[in-house]
């Protein structure tokens, strides 16, 4: 039977047959629910004197007003869903564009402070993103490798804010694509199908890249639709010389294996930075901070390149020049020392309140 989303009473029966079934007042609503952030008080020795903050709460409408709006559709995730909710969603499960994992859990991290370092700092990649305007609505992921499952990765949760997201909030997700812990009950616990094919592809194929970043935006969405390289025509382009690669083609939402192989592809065995035409940009290293300030880079150099073609164009380096700064200033470690005082500049307009 078709559902009209105008008739909210066959909405409100969607809504029970999408939510599960704890209790009559649980039901009825499809809000994201976070957990209170632990508040630190002047009579707690464990307080450092730095800010945390509770997440910000964003309560949604439930979700049969939010269909009637056209706010929300059901069945956007690769979950077991019944018949009559496959049916409602007019489309197959397969193509939905986000999966998670049942039943949600929150598990706890094992006592391994690598893991938790590293979801800390992935957190605070994040919310980097967000002070420089690289969030843009679901789009954009960034993702760091396990420390203790190497066939696996964190990444954030399908739907959150990228000024919202935490160290706890992160979910680990397999090479198979299982959430195999971390988020919370609900909408915490979804994962972006399509970061998971570019990230899960890269990971699999350059066990030296353990973080990988790619969003959408503005100047590398803008330069990407030139389909061309970048010039290497000044000292910052010198940094990254010829491991920023170019991906002259465009499948549209990346949810095919293929489409991530062909990414990964372009970005070889030594590539630091990708343009994925009509896209936008990625770039990996071997950490988290590294891939931040690699995005950063590259994203600036989208903007001279803009900036320099429509004062009509520049002269280039030589290869002599562009060997001189690179063997100095474009290694790895180089990148990772740099991105250190992004990560203090986070930490002095927030707290750390992104580590819990």
């Amino acid at each position: 039977m078709g559902c009209n989303h105008a008739d909210l009473s066959c909405l409100d029966t969607l809504v029970l047959l999408l939510t599960p079934v704890h209790d009559t007042a649980t039901r009825l609503s499809t809000r994201r629910v976070h957990p209170p952030a632990t508040q630190h008080h002047g009579s707690d020795p464990d307080n450092d004197g730095i800010g945390h903050r509770a997440p910000r709460q964003r309560p949604q409408a439930p979700l049969g007003r939010r269909l009637a709006r056209g706010q929300a559709r059901p069945g956007r995730c690769r979950a077991a869903l019944s018949t009559a909710c496959q049916a409602a969603a007019h489309g197959t499960a397969s193509s939905f564009p986000c999966r998670h994992a049942l039943p949600f859990h929150r598990h706890k991290d094992p006592a391994d402070p690598q893991r938790k370092l590293i979801k800390e700092r992935l957190a605070g990649a994040y919310r980097i993103f967000h002070r420089l305007g690289y969030d843009d609505g679901v789009a954009g992921h960034i993702t760091v490798r396990d420390t203790v499952r190497p066939d696996a990765f964190w990444v954030n949760p399908y739907g959150l804010a990228f000024d919202l997201i935490t160290a706890s909030s992160l979910l680990l997700v397999s090479h198979d694509g299982e959430v195999l812990e971390g988020g919370y009950p609900g909408n915490g616990q979804l994962y972006n199908a399509a970061g998971f094919t570019i990230h899960g592809a890269i990971h699999a194929a350059r066990p030296d890249i353990h973080a990988a970043a790619h969003s959408h935006s503005q100047f590398g969405r803008a330069f990407s639709a030139l389909g061309r390289n970048i010039d290497i025509a000044n000292w910052e382009g010198a940094q990254y010389a010829e491991t920023v690669k170019l991906y002259s083609s465009f499948g549209g939402v990346v949810l095919g294996d293929e489409e991530g192989q062909n990414i990964t592809r372009a970005l070889g065995p030594q590539g630091k930075g990708v343009i994925l035409q009509n896209h936008g940009i990625l770039t990996a290293a071997g950490t988290v901070d590294a891939a931040v300030l690699y995005f950063m880079r590259l994203e600036k150099l989208c903007e001279a390149q803009l900036e320099s073609d429509a004062a009509g164009g520049g002269g280039v380096l030589s290869d002599a020049d562009v060997h001189a700064v690179f063997s100095e200033l474009g290694s790895e470690d180089e990148a990772y020392r740099q991105a250190q005082e992004i990560y203090e500049w986070l930490e002095a307009e927030e707290g750390e309140g992104y580590k819990e």
